[in-house]
């Protein structure tokens, strides 16, 4: 019996199966370009039938060349098939193999419209071309001249002959080289001569002497009146009257004298105690000196001194001496003398002696007579 043919049943197909008849999508695959007909042909694996097969071109760049992404905005354009990758030439921008992302680290393209730097060094064997390069010279020192020694040498050296004469006196003079005062000034002796000066009147027992004033001076020894000075021993000097005496009235008189100091009456032990002494002895002298014209054995009325007293270093030929100036006044009815100006010093004879000299100048005269006895005493010398 023939019987009907069994139909047969294909097998139901595995919608999921593979299909190997289609062709795989490659994910490098260059995308589908309307204005460029290489992107529509399929993407081949392996050879054309019939050809020999052939490696795949490495799309890695030249050996050395950097690589370099496209310019952004730019597509990407794949090589001809079967062509190998070539780097762009120097200059040209270049542009990353097919599938590979711009690296960020991808160098700028370079621009082709700056023209090649050049170096401002020369090269190598070529002459250098630009101008002249100065040269600096340090200056050196040329250090102190020797002529500014020499005139240094000079001045110390005059220095110190001045001050050996200013402090030891002039040779011959016979002071000690242990003398000396705490403000030494010029010596009396060398001082000119006043106008009007005569001869020199010295004491006999020290030797101290000054050029005598001119008239109206006259010799102490000729006032019978003179009663010494207070502090001096035996003295020599002159007066000068400015009243006359009147009756039992002495009238007044200027006096300058030169003789020893006291010892007895003022105390003297050296030179290093000659400010002392020399106070002392204006002390003495205000003690003793001023009396009554009308009365010698009464004091002047409100005797009292006026002012600070000045004191002034001297060197009286080479010795050691002092003098101190003051003023006095009084208000006595016997005289119309109200004041005077007072001068006592000392001088140094070594040993524990001493010379010592006075002036007293008058108020009324002090104008006319005041610079000739200042004078007079700048004299004063060792006869």
């Amino acid at each position: 019996m023939i019987g009907r043919p069994v139909p047969q049943q294909q097998a139901p197909q595995d919608e999921t199966a593979p299909q190997y008849d289609q062709e795989p999508v490659q994910p490098f695959a260059p995308a589908h370009d309307p204005t460029n007909p290489a992107s529509a042909q399929p993407y081949q694996v392996g050879p054309a039938p019939g050809q020999p097969y052939q490696a795949p071109v490495s799309v890695q760049p030249a050996s050395g060349q950097p690589y370099h992404a496209p310019a952004s905005g730019q597509p990407y354009h794949a090589p001809a098939s079967g062509q190998p990758y070539q780097a762009p030439a120097s200059g040209q921008p270049q542009y990353a193999p097919p599938g590979v992302p711009e690296s960020p680290f991808a160098a700028a393209p370079t621009p082709t419209h700056l023209p090649t730097p050049v170096s401002a060094s020369p090269t190598s064997a070529q002459p250098w071309a630009g101008g002249v390069v100065p040269q600096f010279t340090p200056k050196r020192s040329k250090g102190v001249p020797g002529w500014i020694y020499v005139v240094g040498a000079i001045v110390v050296v005059a220095a110190l002959a001045v001050g050996a004469v200013f402090f030891f006196g002039m040779p011959g003079t016979g002071t000690s080289a242990d003398e000396g005062d705490p403000t030494p000034s010029t010596q009396a002796s060398e001082e000119p001569v006043p106008e009007g000066g005569g001869e020199l009147l010295t004491d006999s027992e020290t030797g101290l002497g000054y050029l005598s004033l001119p008239t109206p001076w006259a010799p102490l020894a000729d006032n019978a009146d003179f009663a010494g000075v207070p502090g001096l021993a035996e003295v020599t000097g002159q007066y000068c009257v400015t009243e006359e005496p009147n009756g039992d009235n002495r009238g007044w008189t200027g006096v300058v004298a030169v003789g020893a100091l006291d010892t007895g009456a003022v105390e003297y032990t050296g030179a290093d105690a000659m400010r002392n002494t020399v106070v002392a002895l204006g002390e003495t002298v205000d003690a003793g000196y001023w009396k009554d014209p009308a009365d010698p054995d009464a004091d002047l009325a409100e005797l009292a001194r006026a002012g600070d007293a000045t004191f002034q270093y001297l060197r009286i030929d080479g010795r050691r001496a002092i003098m101190m100036t003051y003023q006095v006044t009084w208000a006595a009815d016997s005289t119309q003398e109200t004041g005077a100006t007072v001068t006592v010093g000392i001088v140094d004879l070594g040993g524990g002696d001493a010379a010592a000299f006075f002036a007293q100048v008058p108020g009324s005269v002090a104008e006319e007579q005041g610079p000739a006895v200042d004078a007079a005493l700048l004299t004063l010398q060792f006869g």
